[in-house]
Parts: structure tokens; sequence; C-alpha cells
């Protein structure tokens, strides 16, 4: 009886360290759970969505559009976390300048209430 009580208690121990772990996942990379989406990115980077969401575009990164108009190209890694790069405003530009920004998706990105 008393064996029975402790693998249960290791059982329940184990399960709740990993719910732990996926909640403290969710909390600060919540992108490792999710993905990552045009929405999410477009949060991040302009601290709402802003007209279109940020789009995908060839080689795997990212445009997005400021409130102000100026396009970006945005490289992010599998964590979520991004660096912005400024482009010319026509979509087939590859100009880009230096780095002028970067962070990271959060759960406030995923989780609007607007």
């Amino acid at each position: 009886m008393i064996k029975v009580a402790k693998l249960a208690a290791l059982i329940c121990g184990v399960l709740l360290t990993l719910l732990f772990i996926a909640l403290l996942i969710m909390v600060t990379r919540p992108a490792l759970l999710t993905g990552v989406s045009g929405d999410y990115l477009s949060n991040s980077f302009n601290g709402s969505v802003y007209g279109p969401a940020c789009h995908k575009i060839e080689g795997g990164d990212w445009r997005c559009v400021s409130e102000s108009g100026d396009a970006s190209r945005l490289e992010v890694d599998w964590m979520g976390c991004w660096k912005s790069f400024p482009v010319a405003n026509t979509p087939d530009s590859e100009e880009s300048g230096p780095d002028h920004g970067s962070g990271c998706i959060q759960l406030g990105d995923i989780l609007t209430f607007n």
C-alpha cells in the first residue's frame, strides 16, 4: 500500500513538473509551442495589428509594415525572436539597411483582447 502511494506521488510530481515547464515556455517563448504567424509577429513588431499582418517572403524571412508605412524585413529564429532591417517601399526590393530593431514574440502578442 505504501509503495502504491509513493508511486502515485512520484507520477504526480513528474506531471506537475512537466506542466510547469510547459507553462514556463508558454509565458517566456510561446512561439516554441504555437509557431510564428503574421498576426503574432505584427503584434510584436508594431505593438498591435496594423493593416495587413506581416507576411512571409522568399527565403523564410517576413515583411512587416509599420504604422508610419515603412517596410521592414524581419529575420525570425526558431524561438520566435526577430531582428528587423529597413527595406525600400517597393514589394520586390532587396535593399536593406542596418539592423534597426529586435524583439521576441511574447504571450501578450498571442493573447489579445481586441
